[in-house]
């Protein structure tokens, strides 16, 4: 459950300040040597992450070798164009939703891109998660009907709070009924 001692020196390295951030870089690059392989090899969304680490490391001015930079910019130029389509799909579903008198609250990704971090981009966004007042749910199916979104089936018996669709372009878009996944928590949402 806890980072471990390598994780922690790579978030250190993200999130310290620029003295912090310096030491836990170079602590963390002598322990892996090769850090565009860990990124490759890694299957945990850890390349998620290298637009935010670009943006650290220049922020702190910390110097990288030319060919893990060059890796870092490829990696900020995919997520940028990723985050444009990401907005833009974003910006129309909450549309159609508003036009559906819909009220909803972006959620994870779509809240904390926007009001977070300094360039929307560096957040990697993978789902589009927004709250919906139960008693809305029904005009906001509807409003997604008019969009490029199929329905999927609930997974488990814990999700029946959990609308997912798909967007024609393979993004997840989840409707959430309840602020806390587990039901043993109820938050009013009135």
């Amino acid at each position: 459950m806890l980072p471990s001692p390598q994780q922690s020196l790579l978030l250190q390295g993200c999130l310290g300040t620029k003295q912090v951030a310096a030491t836990a870089w170079s602590d963390w690059l002598s322990q892996v040597r090769d850090p565009r392989s860990v990124f490759e090899k890694d299957l945990t969304g850890l390349k998620g992450l290298l637009p935010f680490i670009r943006h650290s490391l220049e922020t702190n001015g910390i110097k990288v070798s030319d060919e893990f930079r060059v890796y870092l910019q490829v990696s900020s130029v995919r997520e940028e164009l990723r985050s444009n389509i990401y907005r833009k799909i974003l910006a129309g579903t909450l549309l159609a939703l508003r036009s559906a008198h819909c009220d909803v609250i972006a959620l994870r990704a779509a809240a904390l891109s926007e009001t977070v971090y300094e360039k929307e981009s560096i957040r990697h966004n993978h789902a589009i998660e927004l709250l919906v007042q139960p008693s809305h749910m029904q005009n906001a199916v509807n409003a997604l009907r008019q969009l490029p979104f199929q329905r999927q089936e609930h997974q488990r018996a814990w999700q029946r709070d959990l609308h997912p669709y798909i967007h024609e372009t393979g993004l997840p878009l989840v409707l959430h009924t309840r602020l806390l996944l587990l039901p043993y928590y109820p938050v009013n949402l009135s």
